[in-house]
């Protein structure tokens, strides 16, 4: 799932192959984009919510696309072909850089106008999940390796690796990228210092954690794990907010600019909007 900066549009992409477009104050269905079958595994929407950005799996084989659609029309405008499945997608804040992680171990950078390659870093195992510095200036990449990479988005250069408990399905990188947040399959929630290194904290789960999100003023996180809570952590103690129980094993979790807004979805094939501030179903 992913939700637009002014929190009033949801993306969803499930295991049917359909990206959908949903109204956050009705919950009605804006729009219906279909692959054909495909295994959407992540979807991004851009800051002007004029495109989304989908990374699948192919029915027939293990290879993946990453896939620009037009908000407005719902056709798609640009399809570029992974190497393996598409795992995970991020889009930088000017709409103008994809970036992609997949199952044969690689993180891409991709021009959105173009559909060309960029850049193609090689990690240690199945890359399956990627963040986006706001400036642009830098990749975080999680992998089944265990490791938390920071990659430099000029040269494709590795600036540092971070060794996590289990293997890594979440990252995200706050606003001013001083911080990372990773999820793993250890049941961890971990903060790490992006100029050292240095693990700041560590947060345990019920189950394995499969999706992170970070407030823009990096003080509240968001997890979604494998025993069903979507869970709202303090950044700064680490201390445990609220819990929140779905329907189903929480495959991904969004948190609205300001805050006051979570969207979870879970394998009952639900997408929920959460009050951030009372833990209940809006």
């Amino acid at each position: 799932v992913a939700l637009s900066s002014d929190g009033d549009t949801i993306v969803s992409g499930d295991s049917s192959g359909k990206v959908r477009l949903w109204d956050a104050a009705t919950g009605e269905m804006r729009r219906d984009m279909q692959f054909g079958g495909d295994i959407v595994h992540s979807v991004a929407l851009s800051s002007d919510g004029a495109f989304i950005v989908s990374g699948d799996e192919s029915d027939y084989d293990d290879s993946g696309k990453v896939t620009l659609w037009d908000v407005a029309s719902g056709e798609k405008r640009r399809e570029m072909q992974c190497g393996g499945i598409a795992w995970s997608v991020a889009l930088s804040s000017d709409g103008a850089t994809i970036v992609s992680g997949d199952g044969r171990n690689k993180v891409t950078l991709w021009d959105a106008a173009t559909g060309e390659m960029r850049r193609e870093m090689r990690c240690g195992f199945r890359v399956r999940s990627v963040a986006l510095s706001s400036d642009g200036a830098t990749i975080v990449s999680g992998d089944d390796s265990y490791k938390v990479t920071l990659w430099d988005v000029t040269t494709g250069e590795k600036r540092r690796e971070m060794q996590c408990g289990g293997a890594v399905k979440s990252v995200a990188l706050s606003s001013d990228g001083a911080t990372i947040v990773s999820g793993d399959s250890s049941k961890k929630v971990t903060l790490w210092d992006v100029a050292t290194g240095e693990k700041r904290r560590e947060m345990q789960c019920g189950g394995a954690v499969n999706s992170v999100a970070l407030s823009s003023d990096g003080a509240t996180i968001v997890s979604g794990d494998g025993s069903g809570m979507v869970t709202l952590w303090d950044a700064a103690t680490g201390e445990k907010r609220r819990e929140m129980e779905c329907g189903g094993l929480v495959r991904s979790v969004a948190l609205s600019s300001d805050g006051a807004t979570i969207v979870s979805g879970d394998d009952s094939g639900t997408v929920t909007l959460w009050d951030a501030a009372t833990g209940e179903k809006r």
